[in-house]
């Protein structure tokens, strides 16, 4: 959803002590490696030089960007930006938007296995049951 980060770990009960606390810091002080960065922006870019969108695709991909209120190619937007932007713009990025936030905790699992007093740390508590998760 627009305007939403999620950000997701999978691990055992035991270990949600370890992995709330790692992810948060990674979410705050985000590791940057510049080669890294390079890299993935130019498999981006390759990536949206050589894929075609199928005519019978067509229609669909107008529809989406049209739900959300534009009328534009997002991956031609998404191209000129990746060109004229290095791993700063990323850092400024996570500075600006992600560090310093509000996170909701979304934890599924055995209720007897979760470390229930570890995560009021966060904040308080809610249990939701699988009607409420999966409308079932």
């Amino acid at each position: 959803q627009a305007h939403y980060l999620n950000a997701y770990v999978g691990t055992q009960p035991d270990k949600i002590s370890d992995a709330i606390p790692t992810l948060f810091n990674l979410l705050e002080h985000m590791p940057l490696v510049e080669e890294n960065v390079e890299q993935a922006k130019q498999s981006i870019l390759q990536r949206i030089e050589s894929d075609r969108i199928e005519p019978r695709r067509l229609f669909r991909e107008a529809m989406s960007v049209w739900d959300i209120g534009l009328d534009r190619d997002l991956l031609r937007d998404t191209y000129e930006h990746l060109q004229q932007h290095d791993h700063r713009g990323l850092l400024r990025f996570q500075q600006e938007w992600v560090k310093g936030r509000h996170y909701n905790i979304l934890v599924m699992g055995d209720r007897a296995s979760t470390p229930l007093t570890f995560l009021e740390r966060y904040g308080p508590l809610r249990e939701l049951h699988t009607e409420e998760l999966f409308g079932y």
